[in-house]
């Protein structure tokens, strides 16, 4: 019983966290996936017809909630920087011989600036 109710909770969470990493990805996002769940507890609270006053018991469940968005961002921040490196090697291996001979000597823009930033500092 108890492992069919966690089995159920387990699929529920990964299936909302590809959604939320897929959103934060895309280029057009506005952040759905972070507003669903505050907009449920408001809307939780005005059907159980919880007051004003009494907001101050949620405030720990919006310190969870910020650092759930803090994680999922740097999950999504930290795979896109891995992909940018995978396709800078792959210019620097692949790419740069395609060119025309006068333009085989450039390297890849994130590269570049990755060499400047530990150059200047």
């Amino acid at each position: 019983m108890i492992s069919g109710v966690v089995r159920s909770v387990r699929r529920a969470f990964r299936a909302y966290r590809r959604w939320t990493d897929r959103d934060l990805i895309a280029p057009s996002s506005r952040g759905t996936s972070a507003m669903i769940p505050i907009l449920a507890v408001f809307f939780l609270a005005y059907v159980l017809g919880v007051r004003i006053e009494d907001w101050h018991m949620a405030m720990p469940l919006g310190a969870l909630w910020l650092v759930w968005q803090a994680w999922a961002f740097t999950r999504v921040y930290h795979a896109i920087q891995v992909a940018d490196w995978i396709a800078a090697k792959r210019y620097e291996r692949e790419g740069r011989y395609k060119l025309p001979p006068e333009y085989r000597d450039t390297e890849h823009a994130s590269l570049a600036a990755r060499r400047r930033r530990r150059k200047n500092g």
